[in-house]
């Protein structure tokens, strides 16, 4: 960055210090025109820009501010917990969230899935973790954590595969929002109490999805619309058709557009309502690795309930299971083909995008 740009920024700080906030906003609103001023740095501004509003007590700017520094440079977590502090008092009910990992194999991702779990979530945790026998130090790993009043563990005597282990899970969930997390996920602050924020007071919203995101901050999903009809079920693609083929693989904060709520077909990460998961929590085990998310997502629309997108929530995904391609591709096409047969679908067909 340039040297004129950083004294400028620093001396925005020494405003800051002295509580001649109209100076140091003088010096940010230019800062914020250059074209070459790093992502990280215009992040910076706009949480300070939050923080200076937060004081004067303009909160809703503060939001508006945070927000910006959240999307601008998704992996920075200092906005998060900013946010989290501005909008912690609209809760109003202390909720647990059960998080169920079915796992085999990944003891170091389930450990940082764990301990990111336990850093960044706002609401008490529930973690039930049903693991395949497994020769990586996992079962071990998983001993020593199961006196853990956050934890709950359970160990297959044989391999049953992903989908049956999710149902032993289902059937221990005591939370009042129930989540199916895979081992290579990793959570950014106040997921939770963001994705809280956005469904809990919409009646139909009966599982909340969120922005699922590449470990170098590229977008993996912001919620899913399909194309898809169906010769029996007439309420599929009901749900307005949202093209997001432009985003994914690019960075959130170019398109502003995908920075708020909406409602999709389904999510990777479906976080359910108690009230949905007690309908549409068990998993079909038909499907053995995949096409589980979109299949539950049809079965949470069918039962009255809506998918919602929750932008402020965001996870990192791994995807691990595309380390082997070959086997990904085996998996992925025999489940597509047994979900087509499920729902009764034909071939995409045209739709306009919106």
């Amino acid at each position: 960055m340039p040297h004129i740009l950083l004294w400028k920024y620093k001396r925005a700080i020494e405003y800051i210090e002295h509580e001649d906030y109209k100076g140091a906003v003088k010096i940010y609103e230019s800062l914020l025109r250059e074209p070459i001023l790093p992502s990280y740095m215009r992040s910076q501004i706009y949480n300070d820009l939050g923080l200076i509003s937060y004081r004067i007590n303009h909160f809703e700017k503060a939001e508006h501010f945070l927000i910006k520094a959240i999307y601008e440079n998704i992996l920075y977590p200092i906005p998060y917990w900013n946010l989290i502090r501005i909008v912690e008092p609209r809760i109003q009910k202390r909720y647990k969230f059960s998080i169920i990992i079915s796992t085999y194999n990944r003891c170091d991702m389930l450990k940082r899935c764990i301990q990111s779990l336990r850093e960044n979530s706002y609401f008490n945790l529930e973690i039930i973790v049903v693991a395949d026998p497994c020769q990586d130090g996992t079962i071990g790993y998983l001993e020593a954590e199961a006196s853990r009043e956050d934890m709950v563990v359970v160990v297959n005597p044989v391999r049953i595969g992903h989908s049956k282990s999710l149902n032993k899970g289902v059937e221990l969930a005591t939370g009042d929002y129930i989540a199916f997390f895979n081992d290579d996920i990793i959570t950014m602050p106040g997921w939770d109490l963001f994705l809280v924020l956005t469904i809990d007071n919409i009646e139909e919203a009966g599982c909340g999805d969120p922005l699922i995101i590449h470990p170098d901050g590229r977008v993996q999903s912001v919620g899913v619309h399909n194309l898809y009809r169906s010769t029996h079920f007439p309420w599929i693609g009901k749900v307005p058709f949202v093209d997001t083929s432009k985003v994914v693989d690019h960075y959130i904060k170019w398109f502003p557009e995908f920075q708020t709520s909406r409602e999709i077909d389904y999510g990777y990460i479906p976080v359910m309502k108690r009230s949905c998961f007690d309908i549409n929590g068990y998993v079909d085990e038909r499907f053995e690795r995949y096409f589980i998310d979109p299949d539950q997502g049809y079965r949470i629309q069918q039962s009255g309930y809506k998918n919602i997108y929750c932008p402020q929530s965001v996870l990192i995904h791994y995807e691990l299971s595309k380390q082997d391609m070959d086997t990904h591709l085996e998996f992925a096409m025999r489940d597509k083909e047994r979900f087509a047969r499920k729902w009764k679908l034909y071939d995409v067909i045209p739709v306009q995008v919106i």
